[in-house]
């Protein structure tokens, strides 16, 4: 005799539990995308956030700056705009110790530069950054340095506040730098200079080598980028012009941690580098990809200098600072930063600010 039951057939159960099964994981599925999407947009709200502090912080100080006679005893940056809390800068609590930074421009060579000058009757110092980046790199340098030197920091062409009106060269951007120390009334100066930084200020050497006292490289080269790292540079240059936002981020990634290698500020610079302009990266891309190779001219250059050099710069090898420490005349050494990227000088400021002084010091 067969029992009757109420429960229907198996294959009708296992098709409402695979129904059930099938529904469930939707909605985790779904649950996921929502907790992603709320956490990208929390992301993207913190760094728009920053971005725009920074931005109204510069904008403040420029203003305050301009308005404020240097007579009045006000601390710059005391809150640390422009200046990365990793810096591990000094505290200054005298009113003689405060660092006056004064943000202006000058019309030189066809095209507007964008600087800061501490001012003072120091020797001169002026920084000139890297690709990707702008003046503000060198915040922990002026805040270190400016109680004995005159320091000045500028925008050079397709970056921060100096845009670039059409192809030029580092030779251009080295007499853009020559024409800025005239404006300012300035005969010679020590010029340091990161990576693209550094390659300008070697051509000004060249170009003017009695306006130049002394040369600092950090992360530089004198010598052209292997086959590799132009490739790779080509493609970072054609990504940014002709990739989506999704694409450019990913970039920035690499980039942010092939300079800086320090999460903290990469999150600083990255809204940075999304608002550059595609057709000045473009102009400035096409620099630094066609520049000329100037190791053969080494000697030609006289004056002290100091090579400062990270010793995981994945960018220039640090093998690539000694050749360049080599072929000067006068050459005052490496100083290897252990454990820095490409940009030492805003990961390692207190070794490099070290350097510097002690270099400074012997002239």
């Amino acid at each position: 005799m067969q029992l009757k039951t109420n429960r229907p057939p198996m294959r009708v159960m296992l098709r409402r539990v695979n129904k059930q099964c099938h529904i469930g994981a939707t909605v985790v599925f779904v649950h996921v995308l929502i907790a992603f999407d709320s956490e990208r947009r929390n992301r993207h709200r913190s760094r728009q956030r920053l971005f725009n502090k920074r931005r109204l912080d510069a904008s403040r100080t420029m203003v305050y700056h301009a308005l404020l006679p240097a007579r009045y005893c006000k601390k710059v940056s005391q809150s640390g705009q422009h200046l990365s809390q990793h810096s591990r800068r000094p505290s200054k609590s005298s009113c003689e110790r405060t660092t006056f930074i004064y943000m202006a421009t000058a019309a030189v060579n066809g095209i507007e530069i964008n600087y800061r000058d501490t001012g003072g009757d120091g020797p001169v110092v002026l920084f000139s950054h890297g690709f990707m980046m702008n003046h503000t790199m060198f915040d922990a340098q002026l805040e270190a340095l400016a109680p004995d030197y005159r320091c000045v920091a500028w925008d050079e062409r397709g970056f921060g506040g100096t845009r670039a009106t059409g192809p030029f060269t580092y030779w251009d951007s080295a007499n853009d730098a020559l024409a800025l120390l005239d404006h300012l009334g300035i005969k010679q100066a020590v010029l340091a200079g990161m990576s693209q930084g550094g390659f300008l200020s070697m051509r000004a050497a060249l170009t003017a080598p009695e306006r130049v006292s002394g040369l600092i490289f950090i992360d530089s080269a004198a010598d052209l980028d292997d086959p590799e790292t132009l490739e790779g540079n080509q493609k970072m240059v054609h990504v940014f012009a002709n990739g989506d936002d999704e694409t450019r981020s990913f970039v920035f990634d690499i980039v942010g941690n092939m300079i800086l290698g320090d999460e903290h500020l990469e999150a600083e610079w990255k809204p940075i580098w999304a608002q550059l302009d595609i057709d000045q990266i473009e102009l400035a891309g096409a620099t630094l990809l066609g520049r000329d190779d100037l190791v053969d001219r080494l000697g030609e250059i006289s004056c002290p200098t100091l090579v400062i050099h990270g010793t995981e710069d994945a960018a220039i090898s640090l093998d690539r600072g000694y050749l360049l420490a080599n072929g000067v005349r006068d050459s005052r050494g490496v100083v290897e930063v252990a454990g820095a990227a490409h940009a030492p000088n805003m990961t390692h400021p207190d070794e490099v600010n070290v350097a510097i002084r002690e270099f400074l010091q012997s002239l």
